[in-house]
């Protein structure tokens, strides 16, 4: 009985010294439960020049990118594992990470993704259009038009916002009482 003792305690101290720092964590992986390994996602995405973007986060290493017609094969940027595979065509994407671990399917997303070019333009646009109105419209707010872009709407709120503050005689601050 006491020499299975000294052996049970003897093979953790041998595999310490023989390992170094890794034994305790082999030792604890060794009885610890199987840990499930997390999908990534992803998504396909139209772009403004007509064709598709595939793009995921929750990947590392290698991946595999197939539509079932053609496969190419691009590395998740570290930390975040992202991944991003721009000019493809719209289809249904399937990525695998080579080292193994689960396939997942890229769902396709219903509206285009300007490019910066293309925010800054719409943006400039608005600023413009807002600038105008907001002279015009003297100390009155104005609003951009229905449907506008996001980008096209903070352009014209800013360019109202500037054509207010520069105006002759200057308008009483936002929320103020009017003059009587």
């Amino acid at each position: 009985m006491r020499r299975r003792t000294r052996h049970a305690w003897l093979i953790p101290v041998a595999a310490a010294v023989a390992l170094g720092a890794a034994a305790p964590a082999l030792a604890a992986s060794a009885t610890a439960a199987p840990v499930a390994v997390a999908a990534g996602t992803c998504t396909v995405s139209p772009m403004a020049n007509g064709k598709y973007y595939v793009q995921g986060k929750g990947f590392s290493g290698v991946i595999s990118i197939s539509n079932g017609k053609a496969a190419f094969t691009v590395t998740a940027d570290k930390p975040y594992g992202t991944f991003s595979v721009r000019n493809t065509k719209s289809s249904t994407y399937t990525v695998t990470p080579v080292a193994g671990g689960p396939t997942v399917t890229c769902t396709a997303s219903a509206t285009a993704q300007p490019t910066p070019k293309e925010t800054r333009k719409q943006y400039e646009q608005g600023y413009q259009a807002g600038y105008t109105a907001g002279r015009a419209a003297g100390c009155a707010r104005t609003t951009p038009p229905a449907g506008s872009s996001e980008y096209f709407t903070k352009g014209y709120q800013d360019g109202s916002s500037a054509a207010r503050e520069r105006s002759d005689p200057p308008c009483p601050p936002a929320g103020a009482p009017a003059a009587p």
